[in-house]
């Protein structure tokens, strides 16, 4: 091997132990590395040995005293006492012989245990636990958002029950007659209806300190109440089955109408329900109440071609159908839409919903505890089920 071939070669060898070294940091070179590193050591003492004789010995020695490894800088020996002059030993002696060699070094990890003696180690376990601050950041349960009571008509009552008349019978006598005859008589006959007011409750225990010490406690916890209540209503519009205390949802209200898919698509389907209203109900469909599944499928909807009916996907699309509005809820059972006009129906609150605090349960006094309650007083009422369509099958 040639003198140019003998440094580049050395030079390579420096830069992998370098970077050996500097991959461990403080931490030793674990023992699966420590064969290689004794082999690229071992390679350099055969180069510094080849080295000697040529002119060059001080040109590779003034290389070697450049040489830094950032990891853990080594101290080289000098002959004299420091005086510069490069001791007698080889570079690869000196590395084997140099500290940071030595603290990463397989052999001299597994020496006796007095060599490294060690009473207490300091850790982040079990010593300085690292400080953290906690961001104001408050993950919510993943919880069915609110969609169902919007889409619906909402008034108030002061009475325990909304009480009304409902047209059961009509028959129209209306035609033409001659002169002198009688005339046909029509037949009108009432029915006094009646829906009475539910209450939609929860309640919440917690301890004073909780809401003396954490700011955010009070609001947060009322809020959460407050949106289980509303979301529990959601569920008994649609689901209620009348049976006190439950609401009767739109589900269990007799006369309504249902439309079959079928072999039709979804759209169809929906567009026929919507005839129903209009024919049977005599009411203008004002929405569509979707499972997110049912509705998802319909967004997926395309040509034979491949082209996406409801809009491109990197567009948000329009959530309507037939120019009517969607409103999608998991409280909607999957594969069953229902199509209805809004005035159709309406949900009546004889009280907001409320919140209040009180320490008079049980021992709760004495306890430093208080009960949250949120609560609310409603009832609903379908005046025309013939507005209302289900589409099964979907």
């Amino acid at each position: 091997m040639d003198k140019n071939a003998i440094l580049t070669r050395s030079r390579d060898i420096q830069n992998e132990v370098n970077a050996i070294f500097g991959k461990y940091g403080d931490e030793r070179v674990p023992d699966s590395e420590a064969p290689h590193l004794k082999a690229l050591i071992d390679e350099l003492e055969g180069l510094a040995g080849t080295l000697e004789g040529h002119d060059l010995k001080g040109r590779y020695s003034k290389m070697h005293n450049d040489w830094n490894t950032p990891a853990n800088p080594m101290i080289h020996p000098r002959a004299g006492g420091g005086d510069g002059a490069p001791s007698g030993k080889s570079i690869g002696e000196l590395l084997v012989e140099s500290p940071a060699f030595k603290s990463f070094s397989p052999a001299e990890r597994r020496g006796p245990a007095s060599s490294f003696p060690v009473k207490a180690l300091l850790d982040t376990a079990t010593g300085w636990a690292p400080e953290a601050i906690r961001i104001p950041r408050i993950e919510g349960f993943p919880s069915r958002p609110l969609s169902v009571l919007d889409a619906l008509a909402q008034g108030v009552t002061d009475q325990n029950a909304v009480v009304y008349m409902e047209e059961t019978t009509s028959t129209s006598g209306a035609a033409e007659t001659a002169e002198g005859a009688e005339k046909a008589e029509s037949i009108l006959a009432f029915t006094e209806k009646s829906t009475s007011v539910r209450t939609i409750a929860t309640v919440l225990p917690v301890t004073n300190q909780l809401l003396e010490d954490v700011g955010a406690a009070k609001s947060y916890i009322n809020e959460r109440l407050a949106y289980f209540v509303r979301q529990r209503l959601d569920s008994q519009l649609i689901n209620g089955d009348g049976a006190a205390p439950n609401l009767r949802g739109i589900m269990n209200t007799v006369n309504v109408q249902s439309q079959a898919k079928g072999a039709d698509p979804t759209p169809d389907a929906i567009a026929k329900a919507m005839d129903l209203v209009r024919a049977n109900g005599a009411y203008e469909p004002d929405f569509v109440l979707l499972h997110p599944n049912d509705w998802a499928a319909i967004r997926l909807l395309r040509t034979a071609d491949g082209i996406y009916i409801w809009g491109n996907p990197s567009d948000a699309g329009v959530m309507t159908i037939w120019g009517k509005r969607v409103v999608t809820s998991t409280a909607v059972p999957e594969n069953t839409g229902i199509v209805g006009a809004r005035q159709a129906a309406m949900v009546f609150f004889r009280s907001d919903l409320q919140l209040a605090i009180s320490d008079s349960h049980e021992d709760f006094f004495i306890r430093n505890q208080v009960m949250l309650r949120a609560e609310v007083r409603v009832a609903f009422a379908c005046f025309r089920p013939q507005a209302f369509c289900f589409v099964t099958g979907i």
